[in-house]
């Protein structure tokens, strides 16, 4: 289930009838939870499925997420104890899968790194790559 549709159901299920400023509290509380489980080394998937410039081919420097290809999903983890980030999946200049951690320092924020790149996200689970939406969250359930 993609992380809209679970985060979408639990906030209905759990805040049906509660008055708006306690819903506007709780929302607050769901992104923190969301930076929590990032900040805590819990990998979560992200994909890029939203994206606006055409990322067809490798176009090397001029290509518009560098070596990140738009229509992939990366699964992506904080490494606390290196401040830096591990990121896999789809890498347009090997023509592959790979694995690689960038030293970006601390996860703060609403933000993580895949590969250098700083992406965005906010309460709804969307990401953001200089102020365009370019994708989504998804977090495990723990059924996993």
């Amino acid at each position: 289930m993609a992380f809209h549709d679970s985060f979408l159901a639990a906030f209905q299920e759990t805040f049906a009838g509660t008055p708006p400023g306690s819903v506007a509290a709780a929302a607050r509380d769901l992104v923190a939870n969301i930076r929590h489980r990032v900040r805590s080394g819990e990998p979560i998937r992200v994909v890029l499925d939203v994206c606006a410039a055409s990322d067809e081919g490798w176009t090397g420097d001029s290509d518009p997420f560098g070596t990140i290809k738009c229509g992939e999903t990366y699964v992506v983890r904080y490494l606390s104890d290196k401040k830096s980030w591990e990121a896999s999946g789809f890498n347009e200049g090997a023509s592959g899968s790979v694995t690689s951690t960038a030293g970006e320092g601390d996860a703060t924020g609403n933000a993580f790194v895949i590969w250098g790149a700083r992406f965005d996200f906010n309460a709804d689970g969307h990401v953001f790559s200089g102020g365009e939406r370019v994708g989504h969250l998804e977090l495990p359930t723990g059924k996993q």
